[in-house]
């Protein structure tokens, strides 16, 4: 075969090579799974959620609205010691890679509303560790959110942790304490979570976050019914404002379902991100398409010649 042909075959199937790492770099990161280091029974998941729902990419931006804490997407994990004073438990959160891979951010997306004892942790703090073989683990770094759960708000808090590096991980872990609930429980009882990753931060690049219009909704939901002031050792959250155990099994009010379709649109920066993805897959092709025309060509005229 022609010198000339076969250059231009290597140039195409090296231009091939370039380009996948382009296309698919708009992804969101990818997880094997993610489970819950339990200790003794004392943090649990609801009966009623699934934990892969937490690595299923979707991260249930719509979920503005009070009660929404029974809408699928959303895992709650209990605090089973909640009516025990001064113990804070650890939720323990493991995500799998699948395998080793390079990263500099931990991604938590949690789902908050006070009033339902569904809190953000303790003093904000979440600890972040990593693991090469997925069971020893070391610890990165604590991180202090930048937001937090506050009477008269509910919705999706997405908190990015920055590393402050690149390491190579197979697992890591987050880690969180449940802190102080003066309300109706000595302690807060239950973390909401729609998405648990980890990756680099170029990976989370327009993953999804809606306009700044239907992001506010999640604090400006303000509650009708403020809860009263009842005795902290009571079991009971009043009846407005129950417990995501007391009412699992109820569906949400028409005003929380306003709230929730306001926010519910198809977030731009997701429309972006796909339109980004297809324009390069197009010119990708087209390349192909040139290169091998343009071998067509050579072949045809040395068969000729």
């Amino acid at each position: 075969m022609n010198k000339r042909i076969v250059t231009l075959l290597m140039i195409m199937f090296v231009l091939m090579i370039m380009a996948t790492p382009m296309v698919t770099s708009a992804e969101t990161p990818v997880v094997k799974s993610v489970t819950l280091k339990s200790d003794n029974g004392e943090v649990v998941v609801r009966s009623t959620d699934d934990i892969k729902d937490l690595y299923d990419g979707d991260k249930l931006w719509s979920a503005d609205g009070v009660k929404d804490y029974n809408l699928d997407g959303i895992v709650l994990i209990q605090n089973t010691k909640a009516d025990t004073p001064n113990y804070y438990p650890v939720c323990e959160l493991i995500i799998d890679l699948g395998e080793e891979k390079s990263i500099d951010t931990v991604n938590v997306t949690f789902y908050h509303y006070y009033q339902a004892i569904i809190d953000t942790p303790k003093d904000g703090k979440i600890t972040v560790s990593y693991s090469i073989d997925g069971k020893s683990f070391s610890e990165i770094k604590t991180h202090t959110m930048t937001e937090k759960a506050v009477s008269g708000t509910a919705g999706i808090i997405d908190e990015k942790i920055p590393l402050g590096k690149t390491i190579k991980a197979r697992a890591v872990m987050v880690s969180m304490t449940y802190g102080d609930y003066p309300v109706t429980k000595y302690v807060n009882e239950w973390f909401g979570f729609t998405e648990l990753s980890a990756g680099m931060a170029s990976e989370y690049k327009d993953d999804g976050k809606p306009t700044s219009s239907a992001a506010s909704s999640a604090s400006d939901v303000t509650s009708t019914t403020q809860p009263t002031e009842s005795n902290p050792a009571s079991s009971e959250v009043v009846s407005e404002t129950s417990s995501p155990a007391v009412s699992s099994e109820t569906t949400t009010s028409p005003a929380t379902s306003v709230v929730t379709s306001s926010a519910a649109s198809t977030p731009a920066a997701a429309t972006d991100e796909g339109m980004d993805t297809w324009i390069i897959v197009v010119i990708v092709i087209i390349a192909a398409a040139v290169i091998a025309g343009i071998v067509y060509y050579f072949v045809r005229k040395n068969k000729n010649n």
